[in-house]
């Protein structure tokens, strides 16, 4: 699975992808969140961990444009975690509007790290079934596998 950290500071962003990295996903890593929303047609990620605040694109509105853009280009939706230092209540429930699934704080235990992850390797599984799923309905053949 591809999964993105988003994250403006550097020290965040590298323990994140660290610990991942020794879970064994693939990890890419960026500052901006622009650019995320840029890249997140281009290269499908099935989990996105976003920092809230960034300097040029709030994590919120980075969220919305990436939601959009996937549903314009009718590509799966992954699983995003918004984290910040500050999750109070309001925040969550902004986070959660803005399209994020999962709202934690920057130290995510690991628990719930291999938790979140596994969510997302079950949400892709499940939107893999469903793209199998649209092409037979579109005429497209089964793949058959032949014994050799």
């Amino acid at each position: 699975m591809r999964v993105l950290v988003v994250d403006d500071e550097p020290f965040q962003r590298s323990t994140l992808t660290a610990r991942l990295a020794v879970i064994g996903v693939q990890v890419e890593a960026l500052e901006d969140a622009g650019q995320a929303a840029a890249l997140c047609v281009s290269r499908q990620f099935g989990l996105i961990f976003m920092d809230f605040d960034m300097p040029a694109l709030h994590g919120f509105d980075a969220t919305r444009r990436i939601r959009a853009a996937l549903d314009r280009e009718r590509l799966p939706q992954p699983l995003i975690v918004g984290f910040s230092a500050d999750t109070d209540g309001s925040r969550k429930t902004d986070a959660l509007q803005a399209g994020m699934d999962v709202v934690s704080d920057k130290f995510i235990p690991s628990q719930q790290l291999r938790e979140i992850i596994c969510r997302a390797a079950e949400r892709q599984r499940l939107t893999a079934g469903d793209d199998a799923a649209a092409r037979l309905a579109h005429g497209a053949r089964p793949l058959r596998m032949v014994a050799g």
